[in-house]
């Protein structure tokens, strides 16, 4: 049986001011469990469409519904009880300990001024094991590189126990061991249940990690669908504008440019 819709989305329309892009999505369903990659050339809507179905932005037009009900009708804690956000970039240049930010991730089940349980802790504390980053759990934050806070954040993300992850380029200031550990763990954390959408230039690892590929081009949804079906070199070439050869060797899929 084919299961409900976790988000739906009809005649959607989204534009910045001055003209400055936007996106157009007439119809795109995500289900429970999917593993969906937003791809596309820079300024083609990936971050704005994450941003929607975050709830950070309201669309102009049309509506987006999760499990059946407006998204904007949901109340902010309600929100993050089910969706997980990590963004492309943010300036933590505060005098927080790498723990103190993962614990942020417990917020929407505290009432009030309610300081965190040692239940809090603890799945604070198995969050950073899983994003290998407890070493420097007491380590202030300023003292961390870029990608020692991304892993923060991530590890943040994992503490919130959403049942939705949106990640916007997770992979941003890791290294190239991490960056693939990073996708290998996010395949493991889907297997478990954990609905995943995720903003990649990588293509070469999210063909090999992810289920379902959105191609985007100037806010709009070119191709979608099963990744080995929208990977074509004709969907890249519309996409980007580039020559690509998309050739598999066994289970793995391999891009030349």
């Amino acid at each position: 049986m084919k299961t409900e819709p976790l988000f739906s989305l009809q005649d959607l329309r989204y534009a910045y001011p001055q003209g400055q892009g936007g996106v157009r999505v007439d119809s795109w369903e995500i289900r429970p469990g999917d593993f969906t990659s937003l791809a596309g050339a820079n300024g083609s809507g990936k971050t704005t469409l994450l941003k929607l179905l975050a709830g950070q932005l309201v669309p102009d037009q049309g509506r987006i519904l999760y499990r059946g009900r407006p998204l904007a009708g949901l109340p902010r804690q309600e929100r993050a009880r089910h969706l997980s956000v990590v963004p492309q970039w943010a300036s933590l240049n505060f005098n927080y300990k790498a723990r103190d930010l993962v614990l942020l991730g417990r917020t929407p089940y505290l009432k009030g001024f309610k300081r965190p349980s040692g239940q809090d802790y603890r799945i604070a504390q198995e969050s950073m094991a899983r994003m290998n980053c407890a070493e420097f759990a007491d380590s202030p934050l300023y003292r961390l590189s870029g990608g020692e806070v991304q892993k923060c954040l991530l590890a943040m993300a994992m503490a919130q126990q959403a049942e939705v992850l949106l990640l916007d380029e997770p992979g941003t200031y890791l290294d190239l061991r991490f960056h693939q550990e990073l996708f290998a763990l996010l395949r493991r954390i889907n297997q478990e249940g954990k609905t995943i959408i995720l903003v990649s230039h990588d293509l070469g690892l999210a063909a090999n990690y992810c289920r379902d590929l959105v191609l985007l081009k100037e806010g709009k949804i070119l191709a979608q669908g099963p990744l080995r079906t929208v990977l074509t070199p004709e969907n890249l070439q519309r996409a980007y504008g580039l020559q690509a050869e998309v050739f598999t060797r066994g289970e793995k899929i391999y891009l030349a440019y």
